[in-house]
């Protein structure tokens, strides 16, 4: 069973405070102003709604028409978010789609159409808008301006722009990050904490997930202050440390069900990420291969084989793709560090999860769940509902 999408179409007043009927079809007042802002004009236009009193009229902005056949293929679209708030209000997705809408621009503002909201959970809607250029629109000048962010605090939702097309909704392939994404800890930190450097390895660790650092140096530096740890403490790190992300073990198991290829690619340690491969049902894992003594046991204080950086995450990805005749359309790479942003770039979707800094600004979409759905919420930004998820996570 799939949500049913209505649409939001003609003139008709509503009042900022009136609800939704109970049918799915609820329409909406589209007031003209002369002019409207256009993408190039983004970074400095408004984004408002008059304000209102209660009794008052809210009037809302111009929907423009776009011939029927491209609608289906000619589409942005937006996943909302609600963040802070236990449900959405339903009608702050169709405030955000009118006004989205005009700012986008339109030759003719004084045509109207339609746009569709779906909602997939009681805390996240998609809405579909037609525009004639859809798949041509910068989303990163889109969900960077700050006319979004503004409206994004105001109204306490997090905004997800994507093209909307078949690939959006069809993934075969999805990699994941490992530290701090479908695992709580740095494990890398969790490791000097056994010998007594913790300090000093998390203080490199932060600033090289914020980019400040080359990867690559700073792993050779922390993994050298790792030298004479016991090789055996991965079994204790499993046992006593290592606790998997919420919705880690329900995104893995859907995706699994709609026949996606998984992967971890991991900054991180080999024999961890050969265990979260085998907890999670994972195809692939690929992570740095720290060397040990074989007559003593203990950690060397080096690497030997390649190393997972940046870089290397994204020929990763490509080489799986390939290997399964997958378009990169059709993929998802999921992280939170600097060094998950090119194999973000590369996939057909890269989404940043609770993530560092630099990466919620650079990331093409970021979610920050609040609540236990986690690593979850990225089947809603492929459209599926709280009901297709139940579904699929039957056994």
């Amino acid at each position: 069973m799939v949500s049913r999408p209505f649409s939001c179409t003609g003139i008709q007043s509503y009042k900022r405070k009136n609800t939704f009927p109970a049918h799915p079809a609820q329409k909406f007042t589209t007031h003209h102003p002369a002019r409207y802002p256009t993408i190039a004009n983004l970074r400095t236009s408004k984004l408002s709604l008059p304000p209102t009193t209660p009794n008052q009229t809210t009037t809302s902005i111009a929907i423009h028409n776009l011939p029927t056949t491209t609608m289906a293929s000619q589409n942005l679209c937006i996943t909302v978010f609600a963040r802070g708030t236990p449900t959405l209000d339903r009608m702050t997705p169709s405030m955000i789609a009118a006004e989205i809408h005009a700012l986008l621009g339109n030759d003719d503002p004084y045509q109207l159409s339609t746009f569709t909201l779906r909602p997939l959970s009681p805390t996240v809607t998609e809405i579909l808008i037609p525009h004639p250029s859809a798949h041509t629109l910068d989303l990163t000048a889109l969900r960077t301006s700050p006319v979004i962010t503004a409206k994004e605090a105001e109204l306490g939702v997090e905004l997800c722009f994507q093209h909307d097309t078949p690939y959006r909704r069809h993934k075969r392939l999805v990699v994941f990050d490992m530290d701090s994404t479908l695992i709580n800890q740095e494990v890398i930190d969790e490791l000097a904490a056994f010998i007594g450097v913790q300090k000093e390895v998390a203080e490199i660790t932060e600033r090289a997930m914020n980019g400040e650092l080359d990867f690559e140096a700073s792993l050779r530096a922390r993994v050298g202050l790792l030298k004479g740890l016991s090789n055996d403490v991965w079994e204790q790190l499993k046992k006593e440390k290592i606790t998997f992300a919420a919705g880690a073990r329900e995104v893995t198991k859907v995706l699994r069900k709609l026949g996606c290829k998984l992967a971890v690619l991991s900054g991180g340690f080999l024999p961890l990420a050969n265990w979260v491969k085998g907890e999670l049902g994972l195809d692939y894992a690929f992570a740095n291969q720290l060397v040990a003594d074989p007559e003593t046991g203990l950690l060397t204080g080096t690497l030997e084989g390649f190393i997972v950086h940046a870089q290397k995450k994204a020929e990763l990805l490509e080489e799986i793709a390939k290997e399964h005749d997958i378009d990169l359309k059709m993929s998802v790479a999921v992280g939170d560090g600097a060094n998950d942003l090119v194999m973000m770039a590369k996939a057909g979707l890269g989404v940043a999860v609770n993530a560092k800094v630099k990466v919620q600004r650079e990331a093409p979409v970021r979610v920050n769940p609040l609540g236990g759905k986690g690593l979850q919420e990225i089947l809603y930004l492929m459209g599926l509902s709280d009901v297709d998820i139940e579904e699929l996570l039957r056994d």
